[in-house]
C-alpha cells in the first residue's frame, strides 16, 4: 500500500518539475518576445513624431512589473491608447480568467488632472476627467512622460475649448 503511494508522490513530483520548466521557458520566451517588441517600438517612438490623426499606443512593460513583484500580470499587461482624432483615451486590461478585456474610454477634452507616479522600475499614470477617472499601471517611464507631454502639447493647440485643468 505504501509503495503505491510513494510511487504515485514520485510520479508527481516529476510532473510538477516538468511543469515548473515549461512555465519558466514560456515566461523566457515571452519575456524575450516583450523586450524585442518594446525595443523595435521604442526605436519608431523616439525617432518619428506623432501626428495628430496617428493614435499613440503603450502597454506595462514587463520588466517593470517583474522587478516590482507584479509578474502575474505579464500575461495581462495594461494597455493604454490616446487618440487625438476621436478626443479619447482608452485602457485596457485583459482580465484575470483570460476571457474579456476590460476597457475604460475616457474623452480628453475634459481633463483634470494627469499624475504620473515614477517607481525605480516603470511609472503609472493617472488621469482625472469630469465624471470618471482612469489608471495605467506599470508603463516604461518613457510612455508615461510621452503621454503627458502630448496632451499638454495636444492642450496648447486647442485655444478656448480644450482640457479644462482645475
Amino acid at each position: 500500500m505504501y509503495v503505491i503511494y510513494i510511487m504515485v508522490g514520485l510520479i508527481l513530483i516529476h510532473a510538477l518539475k516538468k511543469l515548473h520548466l515549461l512555465v519558466e521557458s514560456m515566461i523566457h520566451f515571452l519575456i524575450k518576445k516583450k523586450l524585442h517588441i518594446l525595443y523595435t517600438s521604442k526605436l519608431k517612438i523616439h525617432n518619428k513624431m506623432y501626428s495628430s490623426n496617428q493614435p499613440f499606443r503603450a502597454s506595462s512593460s514587463n520588466m517593470a512589473l517583474l522587478l516590482n513583484g507584479k509578474g502575474l500580470h505579464m500575461l495581462n499587461p495594461w494597455h493604454i491608447c490616446v487618440d487625438f482624432d476621436m478626443e479619447t483615451i482608452t485602457i485596457s486590461k485583459r482580465n484575470r480568467v483570460l476571457i474579456g478585456v476590460d476597457k475604460k474610454t475616457l474623452a480628453f477634452r475634459f481633463i483634470r488632472s494627469i499624475f504620473v507616479d515614477e517607481h525605480i522600475f516603470g511609472a503609472d499614470i493617472h488621469i482625472k476627467v469630469v465624471g470618471g477617472e482612469g489608471s495605467a499601471y506599470y508603463l516604461s517611464k518613457a510612455d508615461a512622460r510621452k503621454i503627458e507631454s502630448l496632451l499638454l502639447e495636444y492642450n496648447r493647440t486647442k485655444k478656448g475649448k480644450g482640457i479644462i485643468f482645475s
